[in-house]
C-alpha cells in the first residue's frame, strides 16, 4: 500500500479501491484511523505556523472528503466537510489547543503541562 505523504496530497489507490468495496460508513472510519489521525499528530507543534505551511494539510484533508463522498476534483469540498463534522485544518489546531488548556485547571492533563501552565489571578473586565 502507498503511503500518504503531504507532497503529492493524494490517496493511495487502495484506499479507493476499499472505498467501492467497503461502502461510506466504513471508509469514513478507516479515513479517521489513517488519515485524520496523522493531521490531528502534534497540533501544538503547528499553531501559529502561516497558511502556506497548513496547506498540505488542508488539501490532504480535502482529499480524504473527496474519497468518502465520491467527489470529482472540481466539486465542492466544504460541503462535506460540513458533513463530515470535520473543522478545518486551522480551526481543528485551534480548537485542540483550547480542549487542551481546558484540561490543565480540571487535571486532566498531562503532568508536564500541570507543572508549567500557571492560572492568571486577577478579575475579568
Amino acid at each position: 500500500m502507498h503511503t500518504l505523504t503531504l507532497s503529492d496530497h493524494t490517496l493511495s489507490d487502495t484506499h479507493c479501491q476499499i472505498r467501492r468495496r467497503v461502502g461510506r460508513k466504513i471508509t469514513i472510519r478507516l479515513i479517521l484511523a489513517t488519515v485524520m489521525s496523522r493531521i490531528d499528530c502534534c497540533n501544538s507543534a503547528l499553531a501559529g505556523l502561516p497558511q502556506s505551511t497548513l496547506a498540505p494539510l488542508q488539501r490532504v484533508q480535502n482529499a480524504a472528503a473527496r474519497l468518502v463522498f465520491e467527489l470529482g476534483a472540481r466539486e465542492h469540498v466544504i460541503p462535506s466537510l460540513l458533513q463530515l463534522h470535520w473543522l478545518p485544518v486551522h480551526w481543528r489546531i485551534q480548537y485542540k489547543l483550547c480542549c487542551l488548556m481546558h484540561s490543565v485547571p480540571h487535571g486532566n492533563c498531562p503532568v508536564y503541562l500541570k507543572n508549567t501552565v500557571q492560572s492568571a489571578s486577577g478579575s475579568r473586565p
